[in-house]
């Protein structure tokens, strides 16, 4: 005999029928309930609008062209799982797992990153304007052709990861990491670079025009053709660092660390390397007309042939045991300098100052062989340079 139940008004319902209505009350309140949340789950095609997925386990799972825009998935695992462009827009992934991920082609603009694990994940062609992926990281994630316009990644790591043409312009990235990144033709414009580690990076061809790279570290990164024009490098430390046809016109670098640095066929116009120090650096065929150079440290054995020198200003500047051959110092500004065992070849020294400039006797004879057409001395120097036609 069935079990039945009456209710108030006296209407007599099964106890299966009845369980089946609190189950669709159920699922109408929480969505969540009618999709199949697990491990390996095919979601394709499912409406998960307005679904809490906070703490999910859909690892493997297929969410492929899914709208989730909005969705709660902080602190969800979704390991492995495919999101191929799917619509993240506005998401919270606080703290997901997402390892291993494939997110290609996927909109995740405006949504909350925020220590989330993106090792090995691809999100090449990804969209992640104005997202916020605080402290997150990216270890090895394929980034190619992602933009990242105008994102929060403070304190990020991206260490190793692929950013092949990314644009990151605008980005908001103090103190991150991109150690070994791969980040050829990448769009670093007017970022905010304070204190990022890219020792070993790839940075061939990438445009970091007006970008704050301030106290950054470049120590043996690949900077071949580097577009940073206007870009501040104060404190930053290049050391090793290949710079190889880079254009560093108007930028700043003061008080920056180049030793070994390589500087052929830079361009470096009006460019200000005050207090900057290039210990053992050799520059060949560098444009560094105008440059404002004064106390900066060229330690050698250095070597600066054919460059361009025309009005730097190198006032207080120290140059040892370095050889300058086929230099343009036309018009430079020189006062104060210490000369210590500089040897000149084909020098231009015409229109520069020299008042009061230091020197040893192997550079005395190295001036005297030099062009000095209108130039400036002190009087112990001229007085040297007549002693020396005598």
């Amino acid at each position: 005999m069935r079990e039945k139940t009456v209710s108030e008004r006296g209407i007599e319902i099964e106890p299966r029928l009845l369980y089946q209505l609190v189950l669709v009350v159920a699922v109408v309140l929480n969505p969540a309930m009618a999709a199949d949340l697990k491990d390996r789950s095919d979601l394709w095609g499912a409406d998960l609008a307005g679904i809490d997925a906070s703490g999910a386990h859909l690892n493997q799972s297929k969410l492929s062209g899914l709208d989730l825009a909005g969705i709660d998935l902080s602190y969800s695992y979704l390991r492995s799982a495919w999101l191929t462009e799917a619509v993240l827009t506005g998401s919270n992934l606080t703290g997901a797992d997402m390892t291993s991920a494939y997110l290609t082609g996927s909109d995740i603009s405006g949504s909350d990153l925020d220590k989330a694990r993106l090792t090995r994940t691809v999100l090449e062609k990804a969209n992640l304007t104005n997202a916020r992926a605080r402290e997150a990281d990216f270890t090895c994630a394929v980034l190619t052709d992602a933009v990242l316009t105008q994102a929060d990644l403070s304190d990020s790591r991206l260490y190793g990861a692929e950013l092949y043409g990314a644009d990151l312009s605008r980005i908001f990235l103090p103190r991150g990491n991109f150690l070994g990144a791969h980040m050829a033709f990448a769009n670093l414009s007017q970022a905010y670079l304070r204190s990022s580690r890219f020792t070993r990076a790839e940075l061939y061809m990438t445009v970091m025009r007006e970008a704050d790279l301030e106290e950054a570290d470049f120590t043996r990164a690949f900077l071949m053709r580097a577009d940073l024009q206007n870009a501040s490098l104060d404190g930053a430390d290049l050391s090793y660092a290949d710079l190889t046809e880079a254009d560093l016109s108007g930028c700043s670098l003061v008080g920056a660390k180049l030793p070994y640095a390589v500087f052929n066929r830079v361009t470096a116009r009006e460019a200000d390397l005050s207090g900057a120090r290039l210990q053992y650096a050799n520059l060949v065929g560098c444009n560094l007309s105008g440059a404002i150079m004064p106390r900066m440290v060229i330690q050698g054995p250095a070597l600066l042939r054919e460059v361009d020198l025309t009005s730097a200003i190198l006032k207080n500047s120290r140059m040892e045991l370095v050889l300058l051959d086929n230099v343009s110092l036309k018009g430079a500004d020189l006062r104060e300098a210490d000369l210590t065992m500089v040897m000149m070849r084909g020098v231009d020294l015409s229109g520069a100052n020299l008042e009061r400039i230091v020197y040893d006797d192997f550079t005395l004879h190295s001036i005297s062989v030099s062009i000095l057409d209108g130039a400036r001395f002190s009087s112990d120097l001229q007085q040297d340079l007549q002693d020396l036609k005598r």
